[in-house]
């Protein structure tokens, strides 16, 4: 995610968490390696307000999704 709001702003960004809803279908070992993606959903007008829509993949599979409110800092 912080990644993706660094390149969307153009610059390396802080932010705040506003609110995180998770949703994790399966429990995967740490030591499994994890493919993760990260989305913009929306941005307000001003781009200090967004929602980000990110997921954790497994073997081919969704195994885990969150949506976050975001502040940019």
């Amino acid at each position: 995610m912080s990644r993706l709001l660094d390149h969307k702003m153009g610059r390396a960004v802080s932010y705040r968490l506003l609110h995180v809803t998770l949703d994790a279908a399966e429990l995967v070992p740490a030591a499994r390696q994890l493919q993760f993606s990260a989305r913009l959903s929306s941005m307000d007008d001003k781009g200090w307000f967004c929602d980000v829509v990110y997921s954790a993949a497994y073997a081919g599979r969704v195994i885990a999704t969150a949506c976050a409110e975001v502040a940019i800092e």
